[in-house]
Protein backbone atom coordinates (compact mmCIF):
# COMPACT_ATOMS: atom_id res chain seq x y z
CA UNK A 1 0.00 0.00 0.00
CA UNK A 2 2.54 2.50 0.67
CA UNK A 3 4.29 1.48 -2.63
CA UNK A 4 1.11 2.41 -4.03
CA UNK A 5 1.20 5.80 -2.41
CA UNK A 6 4.35 6.74 -3.35
CA UNK A 7 3.78 5.78 -7.15
CA UNK A 8 0.97 7.63 -7.12
CA UNK A 9 2.73 10.73 -5.67
CA UNK A 10 5.37 10.50 -8.20
CA UNK A 11 2.78 10.62 -10.95
CA UNK A 12 1.32 13.37 -9.78
CA UNK A 13 4.41 15.46 -9.24
CA UNK A 14 6.34 14.07 -13.26
CA UNK A 15 2.72 15.10 -14.52
CA UNK A 16 2.49 18.44 -12.56
CA UNK A 17 6.49 19.33 -13.36
CA UNK A 18 5.91 17.82 -17.29
CA UNK A 19 2.92 20.76 -17.57
CA UNK A 20 5.97 23.58 -17.00
CA UNK A 21 7.96 21.99 -19.56
CA UNK A 22 10.18 20.30 -16.55
CA UNK A 23 11.43 16.73 -17.94
CA UNK A 24 11.76 14.90 -14.34
CA UNK A 25 12.97 11.09 -15.93
CA UNK A 26 16.35 10.63 -16.83
CA UNK A 27 17.52 7.30 -17.89
CA UNK A 28 20.80 5.54 -16.95
CA UNK A 29 22.93 6.93 -20.17
CA UNK A 30 21.49 10.03 -19.76
CA UNK A 31 23.54 12.92 -17.97
CA UNK A 32 22.12 14.60 -14.76
CA UNK A 33 20.94 18.07 -15.08
CA UNK A 34 23.30 20.98 -14.52
CA UNK A 35 23.12 24.29 -13.67
CA UNK A 36 21.89 25.84 -16.84
CA UNK A 37 19.27 23.13 -16.87
CA UNK A 38 18.35 24.26 -13.54
CA UNK A 39 18.39 27.98 -14.81
CA UNK A 40 16.22 27.21 -17.76
CA UNK A 41 13.55 25.64 -15.10
CA UNK A 42 13.76 28.97 -13.28
CA UNK A 43 13.02 30.91 -16.45
CA UNK A 44 10.76 29.05 -17.51
CA UNK A 45 8.56 29.08 -14.21
CA UNK A 46 9.06 32.80 -14.20
CA UNK A 47 8.11 33.24 -17.64
CA UNK A 48 4.70 31.29 -16.45
CA UNK A 49 4.37 33.43 -13.78
CA UNK A 50 4.72 36.32 -15.75
CA UNK A 51 2.37 35.39 -18.54
CA UNK A 52 -0.49 34.40 -16.20
CA UNK A 53 -0.53 35.32 -12.81
CA UNK A 54 0.95 39.03 -13.17
CA UNK A 55 -2.34 39.69 -15.93
CA UNK A 56 -5.00 38.39 -13.49
CA UNK A 57 -3.48 40.64 -10.86
CA UNK A 58 -3.18 43.53 -12.73
CA UNK A 59 -7.10 42.74 -13.58
CA UNK A 60 -7.96 41.85 -9.52
CA UNK A 61 -6.70 45.65 -9.38
CA UNK A 62 -8.67 47.11 -12.12
CA UNK A 63 -11.59 45.75 -10.56
CA UNK A 64 -11.11 46.95 -7.18
CA UNK A 65 -10.28 50.50 -8.95
CA UNK A 66 -13.76 50.52 -10.52
CA UNK A 67 -15.42 49.02 -7.39
CA UNK A 68 -14.03 52.05 -5.36
CA UNK A 69 -14.85 54.60 -8.08
CA UNK A 70 -18.46 53.03 -7.82
CA UNK A 71 -18.36 53.14 -3.99
CA UNK A 72 -17.41 56.85 -4.31
CA UNK A 73 -20.25 57.76 -6.96
CA UNK A 74 -22.78 56.02 -4.53
CA UNK A 75 -22.17 57.54 -1.21
CA UNK A 76 -24.08 60.88 -1.65
CA UNK A 77 -21.30 62.50 0.37
CA UNK A 78 -21.79 60.48 3.45
CA UNK A 79 -18.35 61.46 4.95
CA UNK A 80 -17.91 57.46 6.06
CA UNK A 81 -18.30 55.63 2.78
CA UNK A 82 -16.59 58.22 0.78
CA UNK A 83 -13.45 57.49 3.54
CA UNK A 84 -13.86 53.85 2.48
CA UNK A 85 -13.91 54.38 -1.27
CA UNK A 86 -11.11 56.47 -0.48
CA UNK A 87 -9.00 54.28 0.90
CA UNK A 88 -10.55 51.15 -1.49
CA UNK A 89 -8.72 53.26 -4.52
CA UNK A 90 -5.82 54.32 -2.53
CA UNK A 91 -5.27 50.49 -1.61
CA UNK A 92 -6.07 49.05 -5.37
CA UNK A 93 -3.41 51.72 -6.55
CA UNK A 94 -0.49 50.24 -4.38
CA UNK A 95 -1.74 46.84 -5.49
CA UNK A 96 -1.44 47.89 -8.68
CA UNK A 97 2.07 49.97 -8.57
CA UNK A 98 3.49 46.86 -6.94
CA UNK A 99 1.94 44.66 -10.02
CA UNK A 100 3.98 46.74 -12.17
CA UNK A 101 7.11 46.23 -10.52
CA UNK A 102 7.28 43.04 -9.87
CA UNK A 103 6.55 42.24 -13.91
CA UNK A 104 9.20 44.75 -14.38
CA UNK A 105 11.68 42.69 -11.96
CA UNK A 106 10.35 39.43 -13.30
CA UNK A 107 11.29 40.60 -17.28
CA UNK A 108 14.95 42.17 -15.84
CA UNK A 109 15.09 38.28 -14.28
CA UNK A 110 14.21 36.12 -16.95
CA UNK A 111 16.74 38.64 -19.81
CA UNK A 112 19.40 37.68 -17.87
CA UNK A 113 19.19 34.16 -16.92
CA UNK A 114 18.58 33.29 -20.48
CA UNK A 115 21.38 36.01 -21.62
CA UNK A 116 24.14 33.83 -18.95
CA UNK A 117 23.09 30.67 -20.95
Amino acid sequence: MENHKRNISSILLSGSLSMLGINSVYAANDTPPNLSDLAKVVAKVLETVSKYFLPLAGLVCLIFVVLAGYKWITAGGNPEQISSASKTLTWAIIGLVFVLIAELLLKTIIEKIINEL
